[in-house]
């Protein structure tokens, strides 16, 4: 009877541990739960820096123009410049944007920027292969939107 009554108060006592880091892994309790204190959703001025951020991918134009291209040697290093300079241009903004919080100032400047990368690209890149880039960009637009509704369901 004894041991009977420590195994069930063994058992207790783990259940109880086990239900406390459940609770506390899934941030319940106290108002807000898991919505980090706020509710109604994410918080806009980080949405709208994701926006912006979203708005020239470079690191996403260059996978397309090195990997996912037949891009020979020698143009694939001019790409790379004008990539490398892209991403510091990149940088800087965003830089400049996390001092004034200006989320809309840098989609603008980032849109700006994409638009001279590819007019640098056409200069760089036969007709066809700018063809070739503009079909990967889309497929690769398509997949992210995708995947995106696939998250709002």
């Amino acid at each position: 009877m004894k041991y009977r009554m420590v195994g069930v108060i063994c058992g207790l006592v783990m259940m109880l541990m086990v239900t406390n880091e459940t609770f506390a892994q899934r941030g319940g309790g106290g108002r807000g739960g898991s919505g980090g204190g706020r509710r109604g959703g994410p918080d806009p001025a980080m949405m709208e820096r994701m926006n912006a951020l979203r708005s020239f991918e470079i690191e996403m134009i260059w996978h397309d123009l090195s990997i996912r291209m037949d891009t020979p040697g020698a143009q694939l290093m001019s790409l790379r410049i004008l990539v490398k300079n892209a991403t510091a241009q990149k940088q800087a903004l965003i830089e400049q944007a996390e001092k004034s919080e200006d989320w809309g100032w840098l989609k603008d400047q980032l849109e700006n920027s994409h638009k001279q990368l590819d007019k640098d690209l056409m200069d760089i890149l036969s007709d066809e292969d700018m063809k070739t880039y503009e079909k990967l960009v889309k497929e690769r637009e398509k997949r992210a939107s995708e995947m995106i509704g696939r998250f709002r369901r």
